[in-house]
């Protein structure tokens, strides 16, 4: 018989739980540069740490990636999770809780 601490039956957090930083419903038109293509994407969620993508096809997590805006800006990071065409992606670096990205939250 296997025995468990109460230690190991705690509830893990969800993704939800675990971010840091709160999310922004959007809809942001872009283009993924990952693995040495291009594609177009969305951006549907933001938040200052990272963003979530919809009509991501072909990259993994872990992969670097570009995330470039209408106005050229392009903002890099890495796959944090891949599922079904849909992503997250961390951030190199964090955006400043008033950039002007998050105007297009809804």
């Amino acid at each position: 018989m296997t025995s468990f601490s109460s230690q190991q039956l705690q509830r893990q957090p969800t993704g939800a739980e675990r971010r840091r930083a709160p999310r922004f419903a959007v809809q942001i038109d872009a283009v993924l540069h990952a693995n040495g293509t291009s594609q177009p994407t969305v951006i549907d969620d933001l938040s200052v740490g990272g963003a979530g993508l919809d009509l991501a096809i072909g990259i993994y997590a872990n992969d670097a990636v570009e995330i470039e805006l209408a106005d050229g800006r392009r903002l890099p990071g890495q796959v944090a999770w891949w599922l079904s065409g849909a992503c997250g992606v961390q951030f190199a670096e964090p955006l400043r809780p008033d950039d002007r990205l998050f105007r297009a939250a809804t």
